[in-house]
């Protein structure tokens, strides 16, 4: 039931070590810079003068028992007030500009993009109009992106929760506002306009810069914002609409595997945000989510984590969810010392986001769902033991090698353009998949082997998509797909090394290939590299920079991991904290494989990691004799 007599201020408390006095019923109490920025704007505005609930007055920060008793009522106070004024600080960096362009952009009933696009719809004078209206984008855009992701609010862990939870909300900005209801109009019309915009460019081959060539001037600069820089932007708002459909009930838990998924949905989607005190990393969430423990800032920081963890064990069926979060080198032991424990805290400050349960998959796999575990099934789920050494996990599950040798360049696969070891992390992945053609020939007429699959859907299929080619001409689908092999050509003429296992190999099957291609057949590889060049007809500098860019979206479909292989002479992926001689397992408890390495008598997780032969049911609990395999794993 709302409340109409009450407003609730959400902010960003600031710097504590620098306050002022304001005086709440003649009492003198010291408060952040901030709050007091934001006192002094509210009380010039007529309509937000009713009683303004603030939690930094009204709750005693000092006392644990009056925190205690405050903390879970933060649903009541914020889902009953009239009105939640965010408070996004004083006016700078044009952001009073920034405010009227989400303001007009929300009700502009020309952005309303319907129907289906084509290239043709790039080129229609209503979308020239809108690109040359908001030209220069760059300038607006960062003033923008200033407001929406620079300022301290959206960094802050508790104005999620505060977020969520209003049912009427407005911004302010110095002597601006604007109903959040407009930004959420704006994120709407951006994500479709983003989606159209994937699939269209990804129906031609996804390169931006052959698409650019046919492109109004000022589109071109409207696009390469949209498609970059308001990703940035509208980040914050997007994880609020997510989590907000939960908390409404447009969408119910089962749409990520069940109501008791939907604290860690949360942490996924607060993840980058910080808390002054690591408790709050968790009580943040709780008027959100069922943490399966009542509040209590009694408890240390390592206590709270473990007490979560120790809840998510016992609720959830797949810990990969949990897991994710975890592992060695990613804590501060003043917080937890089990490696499988997360630790909040630092999570949010590493600044590594992760994928929600699929994070060792590649991105375009991420419809993919996994289930290595299914033959273990009967061996139960995993149980929490505390000793004296810390909370221990105790799971079950089949040994699947170990860690054999790791890509080239310790920090794996980098996301940034250009980085060398994405050209490294590439090339090694290339050269191990057809080294096994080269030592060991497959027929061409059978199945791909998922080994080579993988290199295929990680590279191709956001290219192959079926829906993307429904009623498109056959010569035109043929023709975009030589276009990709060209390019592809091209990428492996750069990145291979004429002396690496399965080089020749490969380059005797491009060649092989190639006369379905370009309707002749190469004398030899830089024959076929300059048909290549030939067809895609780009001047060298393009070349380069189409290279870099196949090179950075195989690399971003990684996340960043490092490719390795194992002791059975399988390929996968996983973070590069791992070592040579870690141990490969799948557990019954989770979906994901694990990463495990030996410590005494015991074990310590290191990561999740995908190896696409074990990824739905392939390991069984016993061998082909019937014997069983499986063994119990210590995990501290």
């Amino acid at each position: 039931m709302i409340n109409p007599e009450l407003l609730a201020l959400s902010y960003a408390w600031g710097d504590a070590s620098i306050t002022e006095t304001v005086f709440v019923n003649r009492l003198p109490i010291q408060t952040t810079t901030n709050l007091v920025e934001a006192l002094k704007v509210l009380s010039r505005k007529p309509d937000m003068r009713s009683p303004l609930w603030i939690d930094a007055i009204c709750i005693n920060q000092a006392s644990v028992a009056e925190k205690n008793s405050q903390v879970p009522l933060m649903s009541r106070i914020y889902g009953s007030a009239e009105l939640v004024i965010v408070w996004l600080g004083l006016e700078e960096n044009d952001s009073s500009v920034a405010m009227e362009f989400i303001d007009r952009m929300a009700q502009d009933p020309t952005n309303a993009l319907e129907g289906p696009l084509s290239l043709e719809f790039l080129k229609a004078d209503e979308y020239k109009a809108m690109a040359n209206r908001l030209h220069p984008a760059r300038d607006l855009l960062q003033s923008i992106e200033d407001l929406m992701v620079g300022r301290s609010y959206w960094r802050r862990r508790w104005t999620f929760q505060e977020l969520v939870l209003s049912k009427r909300c407005t911004l302010v900005c110095g002597h601006s506002t604007v109903l959040f209801s407009r930004c959420k109009f704006v994120l709407k019309w951006h994500q479709e306009f983003k989606d159209q915009m994937s699939r269209l460019t990804r129906s031609n081959l996804g390169f931006m810069l052959i698409l650019k060539r046919s492109l109004h001037p000022a589109l071109v600069s409207f696009v390469d914002s949209v498609m970059t820089t308001t990703s940035r932007i509208l980040g914050p708002l997007q994880g609020v609409a997510y989590y907000a459909q939960f908390v409404d009930g447009t969408v119910s838990g089962e749409a990520i595997g069940g109501a008791e998924y939907l604290p860690l949905a949360a942490l996924y989607t607060t993840q980058t945000r910080q808390a002054t005190d690591p408790k709050d990393c968790l009580y943040a969430v709780a008027d959100i989510a069922d943490l399966g423990f009542v509040v209590d800032y009694s408890l240390s920081t390592r206590q709270v984590y473990e007490r979560f963890a120790a809840a998510q064990v016992k609720s959830i069926g797949d810990l990969s969810y949990l897991l994710q979060y975890s592992g060695v080198g990613r804590s501060n032991s003043a917080n937890v010392i089990s490696s499988w424990v997360p630790d909040w805290d630092w999570h949010s400050k590493s600044g590594q986001q992760v994928q929600l349960r699929n994070m060792t998959a590649p991105a375009t796999l991420a419809e993919y769902s996994y289930d290595a575990n299914r033959g273990l099934m009967s061996l139960g789920g995993s149980l929490v033991e505390r000793t004296g050494k810390g909370l221990k996990l105790i799971a079950f599950g089949v040994t699947q090698g170990t860690i054999q040798e790791v890509c080239p360049g310790a920090g794996g696969w980098a996301t940034t353009t250009r980085a060398k070891t994405n050209s490294q992390g590439l090339g090694f992945i290339l050269c191990k998949l057809f080294a096994q053609d080269a030592v060991s020939p497959r027929s061409h007429t059978s199945p791909n082997p998922p080994d080579r699959s993988i290199l295929l859907r990680t590279i191709l299929i956001s290219q192959l998509e079926p829906e993307l080619w429904e009623g498109r001409n056959p010569l035109d689908v043929f023709s975009a797909l030589r276009r990709f092999c060209s390019i592809f050509i091209l990428l492996l003429d750069d990145l291979l090394n004429p002396e690496a296992a399965g080089y020749r190999y490969l380059e005797q099957l491009a060649i092989n290939t190639a006369p379905i291609l370009f309707d002749k057949k190469p004398r030899g590889w830089k024959e076929l590299v300059a048909a290549a060049s030939e067809d895609l007809g780009l001047e060298p500098p393009e070349l380069a920079l189409i290279r870099d860019l196949l090179v950075e979206t195989c690399c971003f479909a990684w996340h960043g991991l490092m490719p390795f292989t194992t002791s059975s002479g399988r390929l996968g992926a996983t973070r590069p904290n791992v070592l040579p001689g870690d141990l490969v397992c799948v557990i019954s408890a989770s979906a994901i494989p694990v990463v495990l390495r030996k410590v005494g008598d015991d074990y310590a997780f290191v990561s999740l990691c995908f190896i696409p032969e074990i990824m739905h049911g392939e390991v069984k609990a016993t061998d082909e004799d019937g014997n069983d395999v499986t063994q119990e794993f210590g995990i501290f």
